[in-house]
């Protein structure tokens, strides 16, 4: 008899628990909703930088438990600078580690040419890129921010 009592009262206090941490729809329904940001007018030093923030190639060499392929790097840094002395334009990009493995991407400003000599750059640096494993290319893509 007390076995099957405790039962009972173990079982209506489990349920009372249950009944009492969900919320009903009329709850949810009354819950306030976050209230908009509101917009602000942004200057055109800021759209440009928002625009220069998209004309960039990020090349991301990653690793997988084994380091990133040093050779790639080397190639991608080698291939910048000579494109930069072909064309006799500077090809501004910065290095932002990311990792503890040596992971980092390279964050490369097309700002400086355009046209066919910007297709060809692109072109053909997806094909430098393509050579090698664990990286990621990306176009019109914002750099990764320090920490």
């Amino acid at each position: 008899m007390y076995i099957s009592t405790m039962r009972v009262t173990v079982c209506l206090i489990f349920a009372a628990m249950l009944f009492s941490c969900c919320k009903s729809k009329q709850d949810v329904a009354k819950s306030p909703t976050p209230a908009a940001k509101p917009e602000t007018s942004a200057t055109s030093d800021e759209i440009q930088a928002q625009k220069d923030a998209y004309n960039n190639i990020v090349i991301s060499f990653y690793s997988v438990g084994e380091g990133v392929n040093a050779k790639a790097i080397d190639t991608l840094e080698n291939f910048i600078a000579e494109y930069s002395k072909k064309i006799n334009k500077s090809m501004p990009y910065s290095k932002i580690s990311w990792g503890r493995e040596g992971e980092v991407d390279f964050c490369i400003s097309l700002a400086e040419i355009e046209g066919e000599q910007k297709r060809i750059f692109v072109q053909e640096t997806r094909r430098q890129a393509r050579q090698f494993e664990h990286i990621n290319f990306y176009e019109n893509h914002p750099c990764r921010e320090l920490k």
